[in-house]
């Protein structure tokens, strides 16, 4: 298995510059593409339904520019369906939830490779069992994957839900955290191409039905915590089925007592405690889906979010936590807990960027069939208003019940887009069940508009669709997407929408290794700029490319301005465009052609 020299490595290693992403190509010299291809829920889904306004004709302050999205799945050998151990008429609610993904560069040699969550049997699971295992899949330069689960000791055989990515022994290689329902698992990336199981260092516990997790620095220490979302206590004492209109179906979270979510503190030695209590991550009802860990006031004390199902939403802050615990459950006041007429929303997926670009990090979040999804406008100081209204946004999902999602710039005209992956949850006797995605353009003022019907065959096919995780897997400057379904292969959606706009990509590296949350990249060009801001977590139960892509839509020059979680800002105005660059706080850039 080929990786980074020896010599670049060393260099990257000296230098404290590994940031989740090794050496890349000239862009030059990427490869060119592939050939192209022939082509009671109820209830409250009724009381939270509002009036919408019809759904208006694209238009924009920009030209729009015709999405293409292409599944290259199959041709570039990535082959994976999620094993659900569905029995028909059982409605053992883990059969319809499927499972996630994480995009991460194991061997740091510049090309985004792919994990894969699997299932099991779910009643007397088989510890031998190797015809549903984790599948995990090196990218080989863009142009095919590899199946390295056995080599690379990733390929466990529990009923897999989320992951989480980070180097908890800052050792320079990203590490893996998969959730389950069931025992979880912490893999260790030994450098060599292989991880080793790590589990053993969290302690001994019962069991949960894990779902979204996310490594962070939660104690301001200098190393990497985990902090790990609980959903439901779903088991075959518990198990229980429900009717909806005369038939059939699963039963939701009103139907099941919640679980609390866990902390583990690093101790810096690599192994971990679970303090969720003392740290004061806590909430009063969770059913936790999807998480994100992010600075939403810009106070670089970064935010913990906690997407909840039918109960309000999490936000863990110290700031202003001056009691007995670091931090408190802000979300109420934030107004980011519940809609903004006060109902409780089945979150599933998190999705966040600064849709509006007035330079504050929003949240947009995917909900239940006839509710909506909701964007929250993030008005500073720690406040959120639900803007789902205005930004169409609620008129677009009401007929759909999203997954993940994810915020990208599909045609790099500086505005941030969604993906949403949709599919129903009561099962096959309820109508609709199969849903088709969307995606929806940001017009520039962030206000949203349907574009899904010109976007490519894959839109046109209703799926069950649920885990999206978004990666440049072929390094030419746009977000290809990949997203689980159930009882349907994978799909790996290339972005081939045709645009001559110029891009540029950055990774910010750190002395500790540790992601910059808190961290924002801007592009200045004249009257043009955009903010990314630095986060981790979000989507469902998946993580994606850690690399911040924007997009240069004139042809003059322009700035990249960094400010660092510390407050220093560096401004850089010669950096060649069509490339990733490498940033560190006290170094020169450095093109990962250069590696």
């Amino acid at each position: 298995m080929s990786g980074p020299s020896s010599e670049s490595l060393a260099i990257l290693l000296l230098a404290g510059w590994i940031c989740g992403c090794g050496s890349a190509p000239n862009p030059d010299e990427v490869p060119s593409a592939p050939p192209a291809v022939t082509a009671s829920r109820e209830s409250a889904a009724a009381s939270a339904q509002q009036s919408d306004a019809a759904q208006p004709a694209v238009s924009s302050e920009t030209e729009l520019t015709r999405p293409a999205f292409v599944d290259r799945a199959e041709e570039l050998q990535l082959d994976h369906t999620f094993y659900t151990d569905t029995v028909p008429g059982r409605y053992f609610l883990p059969e319809i939830m499927c499972g996630g993904m994480a995009w991460f560069d194991f061997d740091l040699d510049g090309w985004s490779d792919l994990y894969l969550t699997n299932g099991a049997r779910l009643k007397d699971p088989d510890p031998t069992d190797q015809a549903h295992r984790h599948r995990f899949f090196r990218n080989v330069g863009g142009q095919r994957f590899e199946d390295r689960g056995h080599v690379s000791r990733l390929g466990h055989n529990g009923y897999g839900q989320g992951t989480a990515v980070g180097d908890f022994n800052q050792d320079g290689f990203p590490d893996l955290f998969v959730s389950c329902y069931g025992p979880n698992r912490l893999y260790r990336n030994l450098g060599d191409g292989t991880f080793e199981d790590a589990t053993a260092s969290l302690g001994e516990r019962a069991p949960q039905w894990s779902t979204g997790a996310v490594f962070a620095d939660f104690d301001a220490d200098g190393d990497l915590d985990l902090f790990v979302a609980n959903y439901m206590d779903v088991n075959w004492q518990t198990h229980k089925s429900c009717t909806f209109g005369g038939k059939p179906g699963y039963c939701g979270p009103g139907d099941y007592n919640s679980q609390p979510d866990w902390l583990f503190i690093n101790d810096g030695t690599g192994r971990f405690e679970e303090r969720s209590a003392e740290f004061g991550l806590v909430g009063d009802r969770g059913n936790g889906l999807a998480v994100a860990w992010a600075d939403l006031d810009e106070d670089r004390l970064p935010e913990l979010y906690v997407a909840n199902d039918m109960a309000p939403n999490f936000l863990f802050t110290r700031s202003g936590a001056n009691g007995s615990t670091p931090y408190l459950d802000a979300a109420g006041r934030a107004g980011c807990a519940v809609s903004g007429n006060g109902q409780n929303e089945a979150s599933m997926g998190i999705a966040l960027a600064d849709f509006d670009r007035d330079g504050l990090p929003d949240l947009y979040l995917t909900h239940y069939y006839h509710h909506k999804n909701t964007l929250y406008h993030n008005l500073g100081g720690m406040l959120f208003e639900d803007d789902s209204y205005r930004t169409r946004v609620a008129a677009l999902s009401k007929e759909r019940l999203g997954f993940g999602c994810m915020a990208l710039d599909y045609d790099r005209d500086g505005a941030l887009d969604l993906f949403i992956a949709n599919g129903h949850v009561l099962g096959p006797e309820h109508d609709p069940f199969q849903m088709p995605p969307s995606l929806i353009r940001n017009d520039g003022r962030g206000r949203f508009d349907d574009v899904s019907s010109l976007a490519g065959n894959y839109f046109e096919t209703s799926r069950l669709g649920r885990g999206v995780g978004g990666a440049d897997f072929d390094n030419d400057g746009d977000l290809d997407l990949a997203i689980t379904h159930l009882d349907h292969p994978v799909a790996l959606l290339r972005n081939e929408t045709e645009t001559a706009r110029r891009w540029i990509g950055v990774c910010l590296s750190t002395p500790s290794r540790i992601r910059a949350v808190g961290g924002k990249v801007e592009l200045i060009q004249g009257n043009h700029r955009e903010v990314r801001h630095l986060w981790d977590g979000g989507s469902y139960y998946s993580t994606s490319d850690d690399r911040v892509l924007l997009a240069v839509p004139g042809s003059g020059r322009f700035i990249v301005r960094v400010e660092w979680p510390d407050g220093q800002r560096v401004e850089y105005d010669d950096l060649a465009p069509n490339r990733y660059w490498i940033l560190h706080p006290t170094a020169n850039p450095r093109s990962w052609s250069e590696e």
